[in-house]
């Protein structure tokens, strides 16, 4: 993996609901080793959200992380660690690798705006949210 990672110290009664070694296996085994500029495992933001992607469009010429994405993991309560694991393994990393293998196999018209792919956790299950931003030219 050739990503750059930082990881925040949590506060008492958090944990991270992925292991890299899941994520990273999860990356390789979708043939998207080389996707991701930057990992952050960051402390909670919003209740629910898990994790977020930014994909920098390729219409940012001279942007140093053009055309690859940026992933937050954000903690969740320790209680709801291993819930949250297993949905992001089950569902959310299918449909992480799915999005990012459409972006990577994807004509200049998807690559070019800034892209955010959202899961979020509610109610026992994930849920997902995939926006485009829209082309100023």
């Amino acid at each position: 993996m050739q990503y750059a990672l930082t990881k925040d110290r949590l506060p008492k009664g958090f944990s991270f609901p992925l292991k890299r070694s899941v994520l990273d296996g999860a990356l390789r085994a979708a043939g998207l080793p080389n996707e991701l500029h930057h990992v952050y495992y960051a402390r909670p933001q919003q209740p629910g959200l898990m994790l977020r992607i930014d994909y920098c469009g390729e219409d940012r010429k001279g942007w140093f992380a053009a055309g690859k994405s940026s992933l937050w993991l954000f903690a969740v309560p320790s209680d709801k660690r291993k819930q949250a694991e297993i949905a992001l393994v089950t569902h959310g990393l299918p449909n992480l690798t799915g999005w990012l293998d459409k972006i990577r196999a994807a004509g200049n018209s998807i690559r070019g705006p800034d892209q955010t792919f959202e899961l979020w956790y509610r109610s026992e299950a994930i849920q997902i949210a995939a926006t485009i931003a829209p082309r100023t030219d």
